[in-house]
């Protein structure tokens, strides 16, 4: 039977892949992070499921995808959870990252949310090294230096 990666499905996992035993309802939202894309996946969310499991509850993440919906839709379905694959010559570690606790698609989301303050995180709000930002379109929407002083 194949089953897609959700917090119901974590424990029926093989044991040799690694996975932060933390309390994920205790995690709180400490960095929003602009541009949710494979990179910041692959090293700052691996950082911040390490400091999870060491105990520190205050780092989790609220990513906010800029271009499409399809990363907001795919991690939403899998409560947030992914694998990621450490090669080391002919061998594989793999482990779940459980940091990311929510997604928005800055289009539809970004703007009602940070109205609303569904998103209540203060501590670091770090983007993508893409030149997109500084005043940057995001669909039909804008952040603009007003909203990120103000809100986030």
């Amino acid at each position: 039977m194949k089953a897609n990666l959700t917090h119901a499905t974590r424990a029926l996992l093989p044991t040799d892949i690694k996975q932060g035993l933390y309390d994920r309802s205790s995690v709180q939202c400490g960095i929003v992070h602009l541009g949710i894309g494979n990179f910041h996946r692959a090293h700052q969310a691996v950082y911040c499921d390490d400091v999870l499991t060491s105990g520190d509850m205050r780092w989790g993440i609220t990513g906010v995808s800029l271009r499409s919906s399809e990363m907001r839709d795919k991690l939403t379905q899998q409560d947030g959870l992914y694998t990621l694959g450490v090669k080391d010559g002919e061998d594989t570690a793999w482990r779940v990252i459980g940091s990311v606790q929510s997604v928005l698609f800055a289009p539809d989301d970004l703007h009602g949310a940070i109205g609303k303050r569904r998103i209540d995180c203060s501590r670091l709000v770090p983007a993508a090294d893409d030149r997109r930002f500084g005043g940057a379109t995001l669909g039909p929407h804008e952040i603009d230096d007003e909203i990120g002083r103000a809100h986030v």
